[in-house]
């Protein structure tokens, strides 16, 4: 069990704003699970496309991790702007108490900031306005609360399969490393700088929303150019949604498809994660293993 009825979650809104009727739904939505919520009322102070000014959203997270009263930090959206506010974060010392940091899309930036360099465990998972939107359903209502409030022993694994495996690792039994990750092309956008993605070792994670076949294949490139990934364990593809060309036709599959044939290392697609109709949680940093089977896989990660 994570939180325990009477915990405090901490808000924050480290990249775009949402409207402040969605931000006082989810608040609703934590007290209904019997959580409390915390956040600055200085949050979202702005018209533009950022909450905030950079500065202050990057004290804002860095307060938010070091607060003595809350276990999880949970962003509010994800948008853009986790990427501003990284420079502001380079010198900042760990926090005494860990946190779990919750999000996906912009936030994949913070997190891998937070895995890399204060060793926290994060989860890949909804930004806290879908709770106060109709975009959430039930299924993924019950699996962040089961993963929250769970009555679960830490042995227990948190586990998806129907995996497929896209190239010539279909005998390899299992695969064993943690898991990091996230949206592919916020995880690009990082690299060359002091704070690009560590994957060596790693099984990693991608999703990625409205971007056409050529784009999704110019990051992957990006990323095995200017990155480790090629001495990754593993690379587990997520929801590719989006990014039709012109006439209809998509060229997203070609392009997944084609990195997978380079890869020397098993290459699976399927997970039911990102930025689909039902967003389901992933942990990232804990203890996780890939088994396959003919060509289906099964992923597993080791709960807090």
């Amino acid at each position: 069990m994570l939180l325990k009825k009477g915990d405090t979650v901490r808000i924050i809104a480290p990249g775009s704003p949402c409207p402040k009727e969605e931000l006082a739904a989810a608040v609703q939505y934590l007290e209904s699970l019997g959580l409390k919520a915390k956040y600055s009322k200085s949050m979202m102070r702005s018209k533009t496309y950022l909450a905030n000014t950079d500065e202050y959203r990057a004290h804002d997270f860095i307060d938010a991790m070091r607060s003595e009263d809350a276990k999880v930090v949970w962003a509010l959206r994800g948008g853009y702007g986790c990427l501003r506010i990284l420079p502001y974060l380079g010198n900042s010392r760990a926090p005494l108490q860990k946190k779990v940091l919750i999000g996906l899309s912009d936030i994949s930036i913070l997190q891998q900031f937070v895995i890399n360099h204060w060793k926290q465990v994060c989860v890949h998972g909804p930004v806290l306005s879908r709770f106060g939107s109709d975009r959430c359903n039930n299924k993924e209502k019950k699996a962040i609360k089961d993963l929250l409030l769970g009555d679960y022993k830490k042995t227990d694994l948190l586990s998806y399969e129907g995996l497929s495996v896209m190239n010539n690792y279909k005998n390899l039994k299992e695969v064993k490393g943690k898991i990091v990750g996230g949206n592919l092309v916020s995880l690009a956008s990082c690299l060359g700088s002091d704070f690009s993605p560590v994957f060596k070792n790693r099984i990693v994670f991608l999703e990625e929303v409205n971007e056409r076949g050529y784009v999704v294949d110019r990051w992957l490139k990006a990323l095995l150019l200017g990155s480790d990934l090629l001495k990754a364990r593993a690379v587990v593809f997520g929801h590719f949604i989006g990014g039709d060309e012109p006439n209809g036709s998509s060229t997203v599959s070609k392009a997944l498809n084609s990195f997978a044939e380079q890869m020397r290392f098993p290459v699976l697609k399927g997970l039911p994660l990102g930025h689909g109709k039902t967003q389901l949680p992933l942990m990232f940093n804990t203890n996780s293993k890939i088994e396959i089977c003919a060509n289906k896989g099964k992923i597993s990660c080791q709960r807090i």
